[in-house]
């Protein structure tokens, strides 16, 4: 009988509550998606969410989280390989965004002939490489409209297998600032190591080496064109820039994106913006 009682006493007592009070998934269930995303990370899952770290994290933080990984699909492209013998310091080139959607590029990998030990360094900007000079460059004082910005710095280089039948090894470079292209837009990109002649390999166009047009479109993927660019070839970044004109050899990750909120040098631009 009295255990019978204790029971009873048991079952009618208050439920212990947790520090941070959770919702159930029966009161979630019925929201949206991004809403139960919201409850997710938040920790308000009852069974999920209240043992997990985070369950501490804001709900607007949360709800950033979901609206940019629904907003964002990634790709991934790859060019032609590079031409036998052709590799030096540097390579700027550009690429152009189409009409309808904004892109972030993620990463690159590159071919070099002489990667080891060498670490590289990745500029970007607004704009066609062919219209910037000194006064663009990151160490200027003054800097103009469309001036480079360093988006990666002293990226090793590591270890890979080498590409068959060539003398090339792939390179990846994650960048530290992902480099925004606006839809319709142009963006410059400059791959730079002050530690190998061959540490960035490039592609000729034709049998007549590198005197394509400038502009010419080199390579299309879904969301992004890749347009014509040039080698250097200095040890010293944005020195010895010469006047052939080539094509980026390699590949590139982007992600799609919807959303005009960017960060570091491309904060303030919208979706609508076009590049120079």
């Amino acid at each position: 009988m009295n255990v019978r009682m204790h029971q009873m006493e048991y079952e009618q007592s208050e439920p212990a509550k947790l520090a941070c009070e959770q919702r159930s998934w029966s009161r979630v269930r019925g929201l949206e998606s991004m809403d139960r995303s919201v409850a997710f990370f938040s920790g308000l899952h009852d069974s999920l969410g209240k043992y997990s770290i985070l369950r501490l994290i804001d709900e607007d933080i949360a709800n950033l989280i979901h609206l940019f990984s629904e907003e964002r699909s990634t790709e991934y492209t790859e060019t032609k390989p590079p031409s036998p013998g052709c590799s030096l310091y540097g390579f700027m080139f550009d690429i152009k965004g189409m009409n309808t959607t904004g892109i972030l590029v993620t990463a690159l990998q590159i071919f070099s002939s002489e990667s080891a030990g060498a670490a590289y360094d990745v500029f970007a900007a607004t704009g066609s490489w062919r219209n910037k000079d000194q006064r663009h460059s990151p160490w200027s004082k003054k800097k103009p409209a469309g001036s480079w910005y360093h988006v990666a710095k002293r990226v090793p280089a590591f270890d890979h297998d080498s590409v068959p039948n060539t003398w090339y090894q792939p390179v990846r470079l994650n960048l530290e600032i992902p480099v925004y292209v606006p839809p319709g837009g142009v963006a410059s990109l400059y791959i730079h190591s002050a530690d190998a002649w061959g540490a960035v390999a490039y592609r000729m166009l034709d049998d007549t080496g590198c005197q394509a047009s400038p502009g010419v479109e080199t390579h299309r993927h879904r969301h992004v064109s890749f347009l014509t660019g040039t080698f250097t070839e200095s040890s010293e970044p944005f020195e010895d820039v010469d006047g052939f004109v080539c094509a980026f050899a390699g590949a590139m990750e982007y992600d799609v994106v919807q959303t005009g909120t960017f960060c570091g040098p491309w904060a303030g631009l919208t979706m609508s913006e076009q590049g120079e």
